[in-house]
């Protein structure tokens, strides 16, 4: 986990940098630095996959008769079990594990 969360890091800190190059072009520069805006593009992708793969709980509804849904903390889709290992719509790695209090 800690590999993924670095990653993400390096990966915040190259858009960062990247936007920094392009926001000192001047304009005509920038509409043809697509080089640049691509990276920064492909690495927001990255990121929101990597972010994915860092396990959330998923969030919990008891209705009216008591019966309790469980859906994904990231698109909210209902219907997670907990045998789903991932989101079905979004991927998201769903944590099942117990919090000891």
């Amino acid at each position: 986990m800690n590999d993924i969360k670095k990653s993400i890091e390096v990966l915040k800190e190259q858009i960062i940098k990247n936007e920094k190059i392009l926001d000192g072009l001047p304009e005509k520069a920038r509409a043809g630095a697509t080089d640049l805006s691509n990276v920064v593009k492909a690495c927001h992708v990255a990121i929101s996959a990597l972010e994915k793969q860092i396990p959330k709980k998923p969030k919990q509804y008891t209705d009216f008769f008591k019966t309790t849904y469980y859906f994904c903390p990231i698109c909210e889709y209902v219907r997670i079990t907990g045998n789903q290992k991932r989101c079905d719509v979004c991927g998201q790695k769903i944590d099942w594990e117990e919090e000891n209090e």
